[in-house]
């Protein structure tokens, strides 16, 4: 089974867009959560700023054998300049990928067949 809910969000107002994905899927082994978005801010300026940093990129991977599930979280923020006709635009974004696994059974890792001497 397989449930996917997709959510775009517009302010034009707060010069925003958002872009959300969700999908559940369960089989005889495990529950499987995943959330991706992107979100972006755009403004307009007069000039692009010359101490744009790199993107930040961040990562968190949590294994609980005890109550049988995994977690793992990767989050990108960054800024961006684009132009468009005479005028240019600042473009803060953000972007996460989201996944929760839970496991219905004990799964052990298998053995390998490999022997070193």
């Amino acid at each position: 089974m397989k449930d996917i809910l997709y959510k775009r969000k517009n302010s034009y107002a707060r010069h925003r867009k958002g872009i959300s994905i969700r999908e559940f899927s369960e089989d005889q082994e495990c529950e499987t959560r995943v959330r991706k978005s992107f979100i972006y801010l755009v403004h307009r300026v007069s000039g692009i700023d010359s101490s744009v940093t790199s993107p930040e990129i961040m990562t968190k991977k949590v294994v609980n054998t005890k109550l049988k599930y995994e977690s793992f979280a990767f989050c990108v923020k960054g800024i961006f300049y684009l132009t468009q006709g005479r005028y240019i635009f600042k473009v803060e974004f953000r972007h996460a990928l989201k996944i929760h696994i839970v496991w219905k059974k004990k799964i052990v890792s298998p053995q390998t067949s490999i022997t070193f001497s």
